[in-house]
């Protein structure tokens, strides 16, 4: 028998070092040894192709290793021997078989689930202004009623025209959306048009996440919502609502702003895919001063929306709100948060050198709310210690805690 070492034996059979020292150590590969080295002969060669042989039937290693001792101690010459492999083979076959029959049953299952993906895309409802919401809107600078002009209505919804108001102040309706033209022009942000915020986060993240989600779904629909405006900002981050408009009794008139145009463009049609008659107002402002009247908000959803909002502003979510509040208002939230003097902390603040230095302390959304005359009920979920390096989670280092929390506050 010719001998080669366990390089020549990579090149010859395509396994790689790591898996031919594997093989070795747990007896499927007995080369010749001398000293500390190993030596290959054609013996291995061929235990090398039987063994890819008995993988391809779908044998695990723990089975391929008693058959190639059977083989080894045998030959497969003696009648006891040659039965036992054949019990085996029958046994390993039925095992083939019934999971060929499971696997015709998860492609059947997958053509199901793909039609029914087609059925979902197959009953669009187009989206616009409500006209019923027409007396929400206001110029945000003198607060006076705003004109609209070169209309397009199909009722009951308002597709196209132009909004303006006897101070100057002007906006379009563009396909059902309100664009203020405020754009935003820093450098720290961008639109997350394929949703990449929501990939790759630990497993622990998405269950806080669909529990807080699941509590603000209880909260929304024990609440007598009929006539009410809810509104959720800052929807390119999370967008709770969008999640969830299947789940709500949707009796209310819903108000969506984002500071991306391409954001509030691409929810349109994806809120339009799901077939309901929702009356709902989107704009697309880089602004906190909304073309809406004030005092028109009754429930406000900050669905991780207070952080995004002040990593690119001084002033917090709901202290910019506070126009658009009525007397009696909820703020259903979630957060996360770091230790104030983490490294964590100090990264994101780097990071995004734009916003306030308060966003994502621990303990800040509480003292803030409650120093704008709120009572707030607030509660911590769980704790992260690893988060993928994306967007404002390149900031929290590996190790420090992360806190996920939701609360709810009212103000009278």
């Amino acid at each position: 028998m010719v001998a080669m070492k366990i390089s020549k034996l990579t090149k010859l059979t395509g396994y790689s070092r790591n898996t031919i020292q594997y093989y070795t150590c747990i007896g499927l590969l007995m080369p010749l040894q001398k000293g500390a080295d190993h030596d290959y002969t054609q013996r291995e060669v061929d235990d090398l192709a039987y063994i890819e042989k008995l993988k391809a039937m779908s044998f695990s290693i723990k089975d391929i290793q008693a058959i190639i001792r059977l083989k080894r101690l045998s030959n497969w010459h003696e009648p006891a021997t040659r039965e036992s492999f054949k019990t085996l083979l029958d046994s390993q076959k039925n095992k083939v078989q019934e999971r060929i029959i499971n696997l015709e049953k998860a492609l059947q299952c997958i053509e199901e689930e793909k039609e029914n993906l087609l059925k979902i895309q197959d009953r669009p409802i187009r989206l616009g202004i409500p006209i019923s919401a027409v007396g929400l809107l206001a110029c945000p600078h003198c607060h006076n009623s705003l004109h609209l002009s070169n209309a397009e209505i199909t009722y009951p919804y308002i597709f196209n025209g132009q909004l303006s108001c006897e101070c100057g102040y002007q906006a379009a309706i563009i396909d059902g959306i309100i664009d203020t033209g405020n754009r935003y022009g820093g450098f720290h942000d961008s639109p997350d048009l394929d949703r990449h915020l929501y990939e790759g986060m630990p497993d622990e993240f998405y269950k806080y996440f669909h529990k807080i989600a699941d509590s603000h779904v209880q909260t929304l629909n024990h609440m007598d919502l009929s006539g009410k405006v809810v509104m959720e900002n800052r929807v390119n981050g999370y967008f709770f609502l969008y999640n969830h408009f299947k789940d709500l009794n949707n009796d209310c008139t819903y108000i969506i702003t984002d500071k991306y145009l391409e954001i509030i463009q691409a929810y349109k049609e994806r809120i339009e895919r799901l077939g309901l008659p929702l009356n709902m107002v989107m704009i697309a402002d880089n602004s906190m001063k909304f073309p809406l009247r004030e005092k028109s908000v009754d429930v406000m959803i900050s669905f991780f929306a207070g952080g995004e909002h002040q990593l690119y502003e001084e002033k917090s979510l709901a202290e910019e709100m506070q126009p658009y509040f009525k007397k009696m208002h909820q703020i259903l939230g979630a957060d996360i948060c770091y230790e104030r003097n983490s490294q964590s902390i100090k990264a994101l603040h780097h990071k995004y050198p734009e916003g306030s230095c308060l966003t994502f302390i621990d303990g800040y959304t509480e003292k803030n709310l409650t120093s704008l005359g709120y009572k707030v009920n607030t509660q911590k979920l769980g704790t992260l210690y690893d988060t993928p390096d994306v967007f404002a989670f390149e900031a929290h280092k590996t190790g420090e805690p992360l806190y996920m929390e939701y609360y709810f506050s009212t103000r009278s």
